[in-house]
């Protein structure tokens, strides 16, 4: 695996993401940029780092490809859970940045107009994780906790190892458990 180190002065990881940011681009390319400017770099580093290692490995069990957004909700909720497992001392400023409770008002629109659309159609960042904007659909950073908590509920009855082979419908029920109003 090849991880490929950089610097960034971009101002939104300096100011929201404790100075790092990184994307997995395949199963065996990792990118990372880091700023040593933020008090919590260090941290921030190694979970990201582990972030981008487990897309990488979710990549090599399934393939580069995440074709609809529910395999893109389900490889978050991968790499959000295994990042938490290998350096649970730092919170990332995503993960648990909003409860279920403001997941479950959003969860019937994501269940209805965002799980099945094809991940080639959308402009990436998606507006479901990261929305900067004032009048968006979601609050920044939604999916990332919503891919947060779907993976600990579906943890409950797997292992990390068997995540890849979640499907559709096992995704939808764990959502619904979570976040289906009573």
């Amino acid at each position: 695996m090849k991880l490929c180190l950089g610097w960034t002065e971009d101002e939104f990881v300096l100011e929201n993401m404790d100075g790092v940011t990184g994307h997995a681009f395949s199963s065996d390319i990792i990118k990372v940029r880091f700023n040593a400017r933020p008090d919590m770099w260090v941290p921030s580093l190694k979970t990201s780092t582990a972030h981008e290692f487990a897309h990488a490995w979710h990549y090599e069990q399934k393939g580069r490809s995440t074709e609809t957004m529910w395999e893109h909700v389900l490889d978050e909720a991968i790499t959000q859970n295994f990042a938490e497992q290998v350096y649970p001392e730092y919170e990332t400023s995503w993960r648990k940045s909003h409860p279920a409770e403001t997941v479950a008002k959003f969860w019937p629109q994501v269940k209805k107009k965002e799980l099945d659309r094809r991940t080639d159609d959308i402009n990436w960042p998606s507006l479901l994780y990261i929305d900067l904007s004032d009048d968006g659909d979601y609050p920044n950073w939604l999916g990332y906790s919503m891919s947060y908590l779907l993976g600990k509920e579906l943890l409950k009855d797997r292992n990390l190892e068997e995540m890849p082979d979640v499907s559709r419908q096992e995704l939808v029920d764990a959502g619904d458990r979570l976040f289906a109003k009573p």
